[in-house]
């Protein structure tokens, strides 16, 4: 109990928590057990994904760099720093192949996350269309510059975060096609206040249809 309700330090809770499994293994026995462990495995993930936040990311929305020495936070509150969800994270664009991989890998995160800590369904499509908002939004400079590829820029979708999120989500069992496009341009433009991406929604559509064809190949 004392592990579970530590709320200090990332580092002192997850110390707490791996000890207290082991001696939830070693003096437990039989379903009480399996519960248990079950329940500090959950919080250890949660503190696992904590410790995945970028240090920018942290540092950016008042935190520690150091996620070790953070407070640790509910689910819903690492989802949000992992896609980057307050938009003083994603003021800047995405400019290497290995950041948006990188990057990618916390957008996933985030969604193994809400799968395994929410049931509202409603409230389930409602946080993946935030999550892939911020993909689009945070790989902007991208989606400006997809206008003046020649012809059906298929190959700069395949550099996206948008895109690199969803192949990896659907390697990991993640559905994200039940968002719907439409809606995902127009919380994006808001995001843009105003700077409007020419074609933007007929990419948006292109992108993950193709994600998702290829998931599907």
């Amino acid at each position: 109990k004392l592990a579970m309700e530590e709320q200090s330090r990332v580092d002192r809770k997850r110390t707490m928590l791996s000890l207290a499994k082991l001696n939830a293994l070693a003096d437990t026995a039989g379903m009480e057990a399996d519960s248990l462990v079950d329940a500090i495995d959950d919080e250890l993930n949660i503190l696992r994904f904590q410790l995945d936040v970028p240090p920018s990311t942290l540092a950016a929305v008042g935190h520690p760099e150091d996620a070790r020495r953070m407070k640790p936070l509910e689910a819903d509150l690492v989802m949000d720093l992992l896609v980057g969800l307050d938009t003083r994270v994603c003021s800047l664009p995405l400019v290497t192949e290995k950041m948006v991989d990188d990057t990618a890998e916390n957008f996933v995160s985030a969604l193994k996350l809400l799968a395994k800590h929410h049931t509202d369904e409603a409230q389930n499509v409602e946080r993946r269309l935030q999550f892939l908002k911020c993909a689009v939004f945070y790989d902007r400079a991208r989606w400006e510059g997809m206008g003046v590829v020649g012809g059906e820029p298929l190959d700069a979708m395949r550099d996206t975060l948008l895109y690199h999120t969803i192949v990896k989500a659907a390697r990991d069992g993640l559905d994200v096609s039940d968002v719907d496009v439409s809606d995902l341009h127009d919380e994006v433009t808001t995001l843009l206040e105003g700077n409007v991406i020419p074609g933007l929604q007929k990419y948006l559509a292109q992108a993950m249809e193709l994600a998702l064809r290829e998931c599907r190949d």
